[in-house]
């Protein structure tokens, strides 16, 4: 009975000792407020315009938490799926680097796969050479290499146009559920000039961390200015920066557990290093706040 109780006792000052610390990097969080864009009125044309979205506060995504990253599944995978250019290979490989300190995590690259796996009866035909892919079926389905047993979700890549059932064209899908997600750089800028090739991998990494956060159950954001913002186009996914919104970050951090200030550092370091010119002014703000 002794031994029980100790152990009770032991159980009982851990789980007081990690909700103190939890509330201690959410007050730290809480400082980047400061920092948040609220959204304008929506009209026509914007996402939040045709899609009537409520949002989701930290509660009650705190409420229906399911990890997605343990001790065991501790790894992501980026499977390119199809053909690429030299600059989107090259933009791949960065992306890696970015979801590894996006998410605070292992990412392998795993070996790229042929799009042939797509049956044609899942392709829309648009000429003899472009054909837009069922992004549900992508995620659906049994595709990629099967030998990482440590994997917390799989994220496809493809330079295919893609789409979802009933609807026109899509930059990303994710399943929560599956723990998959797919992005298209299909409407990409695809250039060997270092603009054009900057922003192409910008766009890369938005939306490859947009479906991510989607894979970890974050909702779009309705609030602020966010990475996790609803779009319809090219346009409207340029409102949106590379970083959350303070309340979208404390889900992550959530999810991820990871460590504010490297975190921010790291953020900060890979903008400068790769010219997010946006993100190089959030981040910079953000470190003054926290450190």
């Amino acid at each position: 009975m002794k031994q029980l109780l100790k152990y009770i006792f032991i159980l009982f000052i851990c789980a007081c000792s990690s909700n103190n610390e939890n509330k201690k990097v959410y007050q730290e969080i809480d400082l980047l407020s400061q920092l948040d864009i609220p959204l304008s009125k929506p009209v026509s044309g914007d996402w939040l315009y045709e899609h009537k979205e409520k949002g989701q506060t930290f509660e009650q995504f705190e409420a229906t938490f399911k990890p997605t990253f343990d001790s065991i599944k501790n790894t992501i995978i980026v499977q390119p799926l199809g053909n690429f250019t030299k600059e989107q290979l090259l933009n791949i490989d960065t992306l890696v680097e970015y979801l590894g300190i996006f998410y605070q995590s292992n990412v392998i690259l795993a070996p790229a796969i042929s799009d042939t796996v797509i049956p044609h009866y899942k392709r829309r035909f648009q000429g003899p050479t472009e054909q837009k892919l069922d992004a549900g079926f992508i995620l659906n389905n049994e595709m990629g290499n099967k030998k990482y047993p440590n994997t917390a979700f799989t994220l496809f890549i493809t330079s295919n146009d893609i789409y979802p059932e009933g609807g026109n064209f899509l930059f990303g899908l994710a399943s929560s559920h599956l723990k998959r997600g797919v992005v298209s750089m299909y409407r990409f800028v695809d250039s060997e000039d270092t603009a054009n090739y900057n922003l192409a991998l910008e766009y890369l990494c938005k939306v490859s961390t947009h479906e991510g956060s989607h894979i970890l159950g974050i909702k779009h954001c309705t609030k602020a200015h966010c990475l996790i913002n609803g779009a319809n186009d090219l346009f409207e996914m340029n409102q949106s920066p590379c970083n959350l919104c303070s309340v979208c970050l404390k889900k992550l951090q959530l999810s991820t557990h990871f460590n504010l200030k490297k975190y921010t550092n790291e953020m900060l370091s890979f903008s400068k290093k790769h010219y997010f010119k946006r993100s190089i002014t959030y981040w910079e703000k953000a470190n003054k706040l926290i450190h």
